[in-house]
Formats: C-alpha cells, sequence, structure tokens
C-alpha cells in the first residue's frame, strides 16, 4: 500500500481575492483608527493651549509688578554682593562662605593668610658598603 503526501492545493483565484478584500478592509479601518487617534490627540493639545493662554493672560499683570519691583531693589541687591566681594578680599577667613555661595571673583585669588610651610623629604640612607 502506497502512502502519498498530500500537497497543498493551489488556492482558488476567489479564495485570494477574498482574503486581498479582507485585508483592504483591515488597512482601511487602521487608518481611519488612526486619523480618529489623532483628532483626539489634536484637539486635546489645542485644549492644553486655550488653558495655558489664559492662564498666561491671568498672570501677566502679577509678573509685570514682580518685575518693576525688581528692577527698583536690583541695585541695592549688586551693591550688597560688591560689598560682600570686597570685605571678602580683605578678610582671607570669610572666602570659604563666599566660595559656598558662588561670590568669588575670578579675578580675586583667595589665599590663606599664612603659607603653609614645605619640609623637604628626608634623603636616603646609603647603602652600606660591600667587603
Amino acid at each position: 500500500m502506497e502512502t502519498t503526501t498530500p500537497t497543498n492545493p493551489e488556492p482558488e483565484a476567489s479564495d485570494l481575492q477574498a482574503q486581498c478584500l479582507q485585508l483592504r478592509k483591515l488597512v482601511s479601518s487602521m487608518l481611519m483608527l488612526l486619523v480618529i487617534l489623532s483628532l483626539t490627540l489634536n484637539g486635546f493639545l489645542f485644549y492644553q493651549y486655550r488653558m495655558s493662554n489664559s492662564a498666561l493672560k491671568e498672570l501677566q499683570p502679577q509678573v509685570g509688578a514682580l518685575m518693576s519691583e525688581y528692577a527698583q531693589i536690583q541695585p541695592h541687591m549688586d551693591d550688597f554682593v560688591n560689598r560682600i566681594r570686597q570685605y571678602g578680599s580683605t578678610h582671607k577667613d570669610f572666602g570659604p562662605i563666599m566660595a559656598k555661595y558662588g561670590l568669588v571673583n575670578n579675578t580675586v585669588q583667595i589665599t590663606p593668610s599664612t603659607p603653609e610651610k614645605t619640609t623637604p623629604a628626608p634623603a636616603p640612607a646609603k647603602a652600606p658598603a660591600k667587603k
């Protein structure tokens, strides 16, 4: 008794057309879903834009008042910082505090008031002579 392996029969043209039609419908539905999703995202982003724009318009008078107040106080603050820097340049112990708050000028070098003394390293011992 001979057994033959069944071969896959060639699909008919109508089957291929049906599969192609199903794929076309799937791609079309995916594209429609993508369009709907992008429109929803654009609507949300537009809503966020409108809300942030209205909040910005509400805050503009307050920010303007703060900026004008700062413009009046700024010369006093700059004068204070300059006085602190002058004090730090004459009093070397104040250097770490100035460095901590970033008040050190690039041109001013703060060094300790007494330089450290360096001691020379001892000379190596001579090796005993061989007899």
